[in-house]
């Protein structure tokens, strides 16, 4: 009776494991993979229908990586002529590096759009292993006019210039790619569906 009762578990696993592998086949065959765009330094990436994240209608929209500079965070908040005050100084989580990149945005539409335009939030640098993100502190003391606002939108036909600064920490790294953190390679990643759209961060 026992080796029955055995018996009737392990077919009902087989047919368990069996469906659920028929199922996994089935619904990865039915997902397309986006196709990868790279771009470099200096060319000017179109949103089109593409999107990040949450479906954000970016369409009409440019971006354009002008520069790309990695920088300690000392030099950088000096460069910058950046002081933090007291509080800004207890929620700040500063890392070792900064990767600043400079970008200019412009919104090719002659009409305004509901609901169109950029979100700088949830973009990131992406390397081999790993994501960095945006400092949002930085952020607000580098671009005034934004007013920390990370989510925006341009008037027709004008363009504006923006930093993004990432937080690079050592932490995140093994010592020896943190003592060529220099060398490391990353691709600024703009879109992620239908087209990934990419620009090439490379030293």
């Amino acid at each position: 009776m026992k080796n029955k009762k055995t018996l009737v578990l392990i077919v009902l696993l087989c047919i368990t494991a069996g469906t659920w592998f028929s199922f996994y086949r089935q619904t990865n065959e039915n997902i397309s993979m986006p196709s990868v765009k790279e771009y470099s330094l200096g060319e000017w990436v179109p949103m089109e229908d593409d999107f990040y994240s949450d479906g954000e209608n970016m369409n009409g929209y440019e971006v354009k990586v002008v520069k790309a500079e990695l920088l300690p965070l000392e030099e950088y908040l000096k460069n910058n002529a950046i002081l933090l005050s007291t509080e800004e100084k207890k929620e700040f989580d500063a890392p070792e590096k900064v990767y600043d990149l400079t970008l200019r945005v412009k919104n090719t539409n002659k009409t305004q759009e509901e609901e169109v335009g950029m979100n700088f939030w949830p973009l990131s640098l992406q390397g081999k292993e790993l994501y960095l993100d945006t400092n949002d502190i930085l952020y607000e003391k580098v671009n005034p006019k934004a007013k920390g606002e990370m989510q925006f939108a341009l008037r027709p036909q004008t363009e504006m210039e923006f930093h993004l600064p990432f937080n690079v920490r050592k932490d995140w790294f093994s010592q020896k790619c943190w003592n060529n953190i220099e060398k490391y390679k990353w691709n600024f990643v703009l879109t992620t569906y239908p087209e990934k759209k990419v620009v090439r961060i490379q030293p």
